[in-house]
């Protein structure tokens, strides 16, 4: 070693380090940045020391998706993969992974990729149409009973 001391990182109990760990939703390298700035590597082997399962290197490789239904709008609506990313805290590969899961079809750039606010004004005035729709179906039931 050329005399510089180790970056040994802060000491944390046995349960924090267990439950940073566990959190999926961080990486190695953020864990270890928690820790006091040491290398995702030292992490792993800090878990590997108190016998803790294998992680592998990425966050996640398919996005933490609670409303699939939501995502697959999100694709066909060309949000871009980035803010998909950010939106789900995981990889665009995890994204591009995630829609190929759910048997969506590939993109390209083009057409002109939009924001996440852009999608949810349109997604709004999609919802909106839909329950002016489901109103207009029950109002006309009603009237036609009404009409017999």
């Amino acid at each position: 070693m050329s005399g510089a001391s180790a970056n040994r990182g802060i000491t944390v109990s046995e349960a924090e380090f267990r439950r940073l760990w566990a959190d999926r939703s961080l990486t190695r390298d953020q864990i270890g940045q928690r820790l006091g700035g040491i290398s995702g590597e030292a992490v792993r082997n800090r878990a590997m020391a108190r016998g803790l399962p294998f992680r592998g290197k990425c966050k996640r490789h398919i996005a933490a998706v609670q409303d699939e239904a939501e995502f697959e709008r999100m694709w066909l609506a060309n949000v871009s993969s980035s803010v998909l990313a950010e939106h789900y805290r995981c990889s665009r590969a995890a994204i591009r992974k995630t829609a190929k899961r759910l048997g969506l079809p590939s993109r390209k750039s083009w057409p002109r990729q939009i924001s996440m606010a852009k999608f949810r004004e349109i997604d709004a005035v999609r919802a909106m149409h839909e329950i002016a729709a489901k109103n207009r179906a029950e109002w006309e039931a009603k009237h036609r009973e009404a009409a017999e």
